[in-house]
């Protein structure tokens, strides 16, 4: 159990910078970081975790190299895990071909496409840049949304990503990839092990608190400002 701190899930992984992608859209992935719980009794669940990682990131290792990177981010005595989602395959792609796209699964009560009504054809954008390069891939590329579920198991729209996941408790389900970086500049490091987490699947537990209203961006009177006595209400004159 954990909850994201910090992340990049917009429906566009948030890489418009300036009208123009960092990268390529369609290699885009969603990134997130998920911190531990604030609930006690679920806190020693993410320690739990943690440790497994580290123990998992120490068999996987490669004998002579001595970085490791990718896998936990460690910010003033807290440690966070990254997750990662891409968000575009290529219909050539072995996730194309099982059927990544939401309109190309079918659910008990019809087609998903019914239930949840986003495709690569309809995808939501937030800038001008997303928009664009999004229709130069329509017709070679399909989008796999995350698989993040709402409290009652319906899966997420995308326009809700951040509002909805943001600082909620969220129980998470990802696999462990492992690739090796040979630093040939350096002769004491030999390289560096490469980890990250795929993600699998998000189930929100618990909703993020509502956002509080400070009180100096709003005053309430004493006097019920709808009575016709009141003397906030003005009177009209003809």
């Amino acid at each position: 159990m954990c909850r994201f701190i910090a992340f990049e899930l917009a429906s566009e992984a948030a890489q418009a910078t300036g009208g123009k992608f960092n990268t390529s859209f369609s290699d885009v992935k969603l990134t997130c970081h998920g911190g531990k719980s604030v609930i006690e009794e679920l806190a020693t669940d993410f320690d739990t975790t943690i440790a497994n990682l580290y123990w998992l990131q120490d068999q996987a290792s490669t004998r002579g190299f001595t970085v490791k990177k990718g896998l936990l981010v460690e910010n003033t005595n807290r440690i966070f895990v990254k997750i990662h989602h891409k968000l575009f395959e290529h219909l050539d792609s072995e996730v194309a071909e099982e059927g990544g796209d939401v309109d190309n699964n079918m659910s008990e009560s019809g087609t998903l496409a019914d239930e949840f009504p986003w495709s690569i054809h309809n995808w939501p954008c937030s800038t001008d840049a997303a928009q664009l390069a999004l229709l130069e891939m329509v017709d070679t590329y399909q989008v796999v949304p995350v698989p993040a579920y709402e409290f009652d198991s319906g899966l997420m729209y995308p326009t809700h990503y951040k509002t909805m996941l943001i600082k909620a408790l969220i129980e998470l389900h990802f696999a462990l990839m492992h690739y090796t970086i040979v630093d040939k500049d350096s002769k004491k490091s030999g390289g560096n092990d490469i980890y990250t987490l795929e993600l699998y699947s998000i189930r929100v537990l618990k909703n993020p608190l509502p956002a509080i209203v400070s009180s100096r961006k709003w005053k309430v009177s004493t006097k019920d400002p709808m009575r016709s006595d009141s003397p906030t209400k003005k009177s009209k004159t003809n």
